[in-house]
């Protein structure tokens, strides 16, 4: 997660990657022999590039929700995401930005979204519910940066779509990096910090198959590769301490709790 974001960053990060796919058409014919489709395009992105990728499939910043959230007399939990989203405030004084922010920063060629640890909560339900492309969404247990349950499982909650995929990290934190810090803390068996960094590169592993597997259903339309976006692959591939589960859809028990606003799970 960035720490010197600009404000600004909410809507030019989205741009930059549409101007990037413009260059790429533009340099199709004469640089790549025609071999690029950018009409099909997957949007993977961690973190704020969570944000990035789920603002390109046609999320929007729900501004109100925004500043009630961020008002400190009515939300006194605060974590680092929230802190970046609350940055997205500072908008509203500059009326060239929110104009354009106001057209959205959807790209119609992004038909596929993968967000990893996203910074998604400011775009609320009725930002995320403009979302009508595919999307995976990964959040780890022990992300302190951005926690879990404020930020992807309420955004996987509040998606309208039916191919939806959400995916909980046992023991995980918002990388590979602070996951391994988390596990040298938390397990001071020396016998098992010498394993920390194969489970972490195993781990890495599986989410990159991930993204073939997703790319190729939703992209190319290979359902040879289905059963690898099914509960049983995950289940069967991820490691320990690191299991990877798959959610497609929350119990009624946890959506009222979101409902109701309540920061944590139980």
């Amino acid at each position: 997660m960035p720490h010197a974001a600009r404000a600004r960053d909410f809507l030019d990060r989205p741009l930059d990657i549409s101007f990037l796919l413009d260059e790429l058409e533009r340099l199709n014919a004469s640089t790549f022999e025609g071999r690029l489709d950018v009409s099909r395009v997957t949007a993977v992105g961690h973190s704020f590039g969570g944000y990035t990728a789920l603002a390109l499939g046609g999320a929007t910043i729900d501004f109100d929700r925004l500043a009630r959230r961020c008002d400190p007399a009515a939300n006194l939990l605060v974590d680092a995401a929230m802190v970046l989203e609350c940055r997205a405030l500072e908008l509203q004084s500059d009326a060239a930005v929110m104009a354009r922010l106001a057209q959205g920063t959807q790209d119609d060629r992004i038909k596929l979204v993968m967000a990893l640890a996203t910074v998604s909560n400011l775009f609320g339900p009725r930002g995320i519910a403009q979302v009508s492309v595919p999307v995976m969404l990964l959040g780890g247990e022990v992300d302190l940066l951005a926690p879990v349950v404020p930020q992807q499982v309420a955004a996987f909650s509040w998606l309208r779509g039916s191919d939806r995929y959400l995916y909980l990290g046992e023991n995980t934190s918002h990388g590979p990096d602070f996951t391994k810090l988390f596990t040298q803390f938390l397990y001071i068996d020396a016998a098992l910090e010498q394993g920390i960094d194969e489970a972490v590169t195993a781990t890495r592993g599986v989410i990159k198959s991930l993204v073939v597997a997703f790319s190729q259903v939703y992209l190319n339309q290979q359902e040879d590769y289905r059963p690898f976006l099914r509960s049983a692959y995950v289940e069967a591939v991820s490691v320990e301490p690191f299991r990877l589960h798959l959610v497609r859809d929350l119990p009624p028990t946890v959506l009222e709790r979101l409902e109701q606003g309540l920061p944590s799970l139980e």
